[in-house]
This record gives structure tokens, C-alpha cells and sequence, in this order.
């Protein structure tokens, strides 16, 4: 097997090896006891498949890696809801196969399957596979189901790690950028930053602010601009994962994500309060918080493009960044509290969420840590470039920012359910699938998952032997 190591790879590494220990640790009090077994394995496959595809060095032991991930994180999924699993499953599998047939083109053209730049038009099935596994629009209409219904643990390596595999892949593929993605990237953003502004559902926003900050990753991998996308993907681990670890104690407390439903709830669980207030403001991009540096390294390198109108959409972001960061925190510290089950009025006398705390303080000292300097990052060789943004003009942002929060809270009145997506559309063209399965599974009792497991496992198996590896 050839492996790679540079730096790039280290700081995904890094990544991937923090937030799993956080996500483990975070396992231990979120499952019950027939749960954790199974978590505990699938948690550390998934971790042991993220860095053997980060430290592949060919396409076709990438490909194997990532969808062993995929793979884990279907089973996580199915705890909740098998058929959002379904999809994330079908849709990742075809994702690889894009990947793959650019990989395969690339070959007959350079003569190797080495990770390395994708060539010629075969650089098209490269960013539409990856643009699958990093949810480009209209390719993203997996993303909110899937993290939003998997329990919070496996949201947490959803958003905060797997989704950068597909960066990872780009930063290979396109060490010089690629034209079309700078302009994907700021409509993620944009569009991800609307969807998430508009959602009535706590995990449905992270996960669409989730595509937003993936849209600064895409721009970034769309002009070469390596280091910026990694530090970027390297915090946007801590904080996403800070952020949905938060979400899920919430959820476990109260029973329910609707944001109208969590009003107050800062009252009976302030620290877990103050954790997802955190992270929401080491995502903000503002001065100290721990995207500041790297999103500033991100605009930095495309205030030189010929195309202005992309870096000043990058800044103009900010304002919906935080508008939609205030939708999801200032509920839960405003208004009058529901009624919830007991666990809410005995959250400070739980010890046996102290795994729990522990993942999620563990995170934010390292997020912390990541908003005065990145030098501890292992990977990081140089400091990265810093954006001439002026101060003021983060002020300007926020205060922005906030009177969009008020004017959408407003328009959320009449939109309960959020903005209409392209899933239900999805959901109706697959619908004979997941009745497929559905009979599946009666026919063959719970069984079903694991055949579909062991059958996936030998076709992997089938391909790297026919491959001579």
C-alpha cells in the first residue's frame, strides 16, 4: 500500500483523531448500554477509515477508505432513522463512483492511480463526486436529512469530519485550484447560510451552516489555496462537532430540536448553554473567535482574483453567518420556558454526564486555544496570510446580523417548517427504494443490515484484488 504524510494530511489527521476521542468520550453518557458495544466499534472503525484515506496514496485505496466511513456512519445513522441512512448510504456509494471514473480517465492520461492532479476533462467526474461528498448544491439534499436525524454523536463525525473527506479529495485533485469552484463555493455559502437562517430545527440549522462553511473550504480548494482550506477544515471539526455534541444534550433533555419548542431552556441547563453559545462564536469568523484566522487566510488569498464579486461575497457573508447563529442561541436564553421531562430540572445534579461535559470542555479548550494562534496545529509550517478586513467592519456585521435575525424571526411565523428543499422531491423520486427496503427488512428480520454490510465488505474486497493491490 502506497501512503502519503505530508502536511496536509496531518492537519486532517489531527482533525480526525480530535473530534473522534471527543465523540467517544461524548458516547459513553449519550447511549444506553446495548447501544455503547456497537458505538464503541463503529466510532473507532470510522476513525481508523478516516485516516486510511488520508494517508493513502493512491485513488482506489481513498475511495476504499472513505466508503468503509461511509459505511460506520450508515450503521450510526440507522440508529434513528434507517431511512435517512438509506440515502446518506446510496448517495455516498454514488459519489465514489463518480470519483473513481475520474480517477480511472486520469489514469489512461498520466499513466498511475497516485493521488494526485486530476487531468483533462476527467477533472469534471472528479468535482462532481466530491462535490456529492461535500454537498454542492443541488447535490446537498442528503446533507440536512442525514445530520439532522442521526443521533448527535454520528452528526458530530457527519459534519465535522466526513463531509471534509470530499475537501481532502479536491485539495488532491485541484493542487492548482479549479475554475468552477470558487463560484460553488460562495453559492454554498450563501445559499447554505439562508437554508439555515430559515430552519425551525436546531440539528437542520448546524447542518445547513455546516454547507455554508464548507462553501469557504470549496473557494478556497478552487484557487489553489491549500493551507487556508485545511486550517479551516481543522477547526471547523472542533466547533461543528462543540456544536452538535450541545445540540444533542439538548435534545436528549428536552425531547425535542424546535427551536420555538427550547425557548428559555438556558434556565435549567446553562453550561450546555454556554458550550453551544461558544461554539456558535468560534464559528462567527469575528476577531478571537477560532474561525477568525482561517476564514481571514481564506479571503486573504482571493482578495488577488480577477472576479472581486467572490471574495466581497465572501465578507458580505458574515452578516447572514451571524444572523443565523443568533437564530439558533437566542432562544434558548429568551422567552418563556416549556414544560420538559425531569431531566431538564436535574441537569446540575446528573453526574453521569461527565463524559459528556468532558467531550465537549475538551473541545473548547482546543478552540480556545485556536483563536489566538494556529501554531500548535501539527501540519501548520507557516503563519497564514491575514485579510485587511477592518475591525469596524466585523461591528458592522454583527450589528447587520442581528437586525436580519429579528427581521427572518419575524418571517418564521409563517414558516414553520422552514424553507422547502430539494428532499422532498428526492424523497419522492426514491421512494420505491425505500420501500424495497422496508420489505427487505420484513423478510428478512433484523438481519437486513448486517447482509447489506457483509455483501458491501466483499465487493470492496472485489475490487482491490481485481486492481492487483
Amino acid at each position: 500500500m502506497n501512503f502519503a504524510g505530508d502536511s496536509l494530511t496531518w492537519i486532517f489527521a489531527s482533525a480526525a483523531t480530535l473530534l473522534s476521542a471527543a465523540v467517544l468520550l461524548f458516547g459513553e453518557w449519550y447511549f444506553d448500554a446495548n447501544r455503547q458495544g456497537s458505538f464503541r466499534l463503529l466510532a473507532a472503525g470510522c476513525w481508523a477509515a478516516f485516516l486510511g484515506a488520508l494517508f493513502a496514496g493512491d485513488w482506489l485505496v481513498f475511495v476504499v477508505f472513505v466508503e468503509l466511513s461511509t459505511l460506520a456512519l450508515w450503521r450510526m445513522i440507522a440508529f434513528r432513522d434507517r431511512k435517512a441512512a438509506t440515502l446518506y448510504l446510496l448517495v455516498q456509494l454514488a459519489g465514489a463512483g463518480l470519483v473513481l471514473i475520474g480517477a480511472a480517465g486520469t489514469a489512461t492520461v498520466t499513466g498511475t492511480v497516485a493521488m494526485g492532479p486530476a487531468a483533462g476533462a476527467w477533472r469534471w467526474f472528479m468535482a462532481a463526486g466530491f462535490g456529492v461528498k461535500s454537498a454542492f448544491p443541488p447535490l446537498h439534499f442528503w446533507l440536512p436529512e442525514a445530520h439532522s436525524k442521526a443521533p448527535a454523536p454520528a452528526s458530530a463525525m457527519l459534519s465535522g469530519f466526513a463531509v471534509k473527506l470530499g475537501i481532502y479529495g479536491m485539495l488532491r485533485a485541484f493542487p492548482e485550484g479549479f475554475g468552477p469552484l470558487p463560484a460553488i463555493g460562495v453559492t454554498m455559502v450563501i445559499f447554505g447560510g439562508i437554508m439555515a437562517l430559515f430552519s425551525a430545527d436546531l440539528k437542520r440549522l448546524l447542518a445547513y451552516s455546516t454547507m455554508s462553511h464548507l462553501g469557504f473550504m470549496t473557494a478556497s480548494a478552487g484557487i489553489g489555496a491549500v493551507a487556508a482550506a485545511a486550517l479551516y477544515a481543522f477547526v471547523h471539526a472542533l466547533f461543528k462537532g462543540l456544536l452538535f455534541l450541545a445540540a444533542g444534550v439538548t435534545e436528549k433533555a428536552t425531547g425535542t430540536r424546535d427551536l420555538a419548542s427550547l425557548r428559555g431552556i438556558a434556565r435549567t441547563l446553562p453550561g450546555m448553554t454556554a458550550f453551544l453559545a461558544f461554539g456558535a462564536f468560534a464559528s462567527s469568523g469575528f476577531p478571537l473567535s477560532a474561525s477568525y484566522i482561517p476564514k481571514g487566510a481564506i479571503l486573504a488569498s482571493m482578495e488577488a482574483l480577477q472576479t472581486p464579486w467572490l471574495p466581497t461575497a465572501l465578507k458580505l457573508s458574515g452578516t447572514l453567518t451571524a444572523a443565523y447563529l443568533l437564530r439558533a442561541v437566542v432562544p434558548l436564553v429568551t422567552g418563556r420556558q416549556e414544560e420538559h421531562p425531569t431531566e431538564t430540572r436535574n441537569a446540575k445534579k446528573d453526574t453521569s454526564k461527565m463524559p459528556a461535559w468532558a467531550a465537549m470542555a475538551g473541545l473548547t479548550a482546543l478552540l480556545a486555544a485556536s483563536g489566538f494562534f494556529t501554531a500548535w496545529i501539527p501540519g501548520i509550517t507557516a503563519s497564514p496570510p491575514v485579510s485587511k478586513t477592518p475591525f469596524f467592519f466585523y461591528l458592522l456585521q454583527a450589528a447587520t446580523g442581528f437586525a436580519l435575525f429579528l427581521a427572518a424571526s419575524r418571517a418564521c411565523r409563517s414558516l414553520p417548517c422552514g424553507l422547502p428543499d430539494t428532499f422532498g422531491l428526492t424523497l419522492k423520486t426514491t421512494k420505491c427504494v425505500f420501500a424495497s427496503s422496508d420489505l427487505l427488512a420484513r423478510m428478512h428480520g433484523g438481519l437486513l443490515n448486517f447482509y447489506a454490510l457483509v455483501v458491501l465488505f466483499l465487493f470492496l474486497v472485489l475490487m482491490l484484488a481485481l486492481c492487483g493491490w
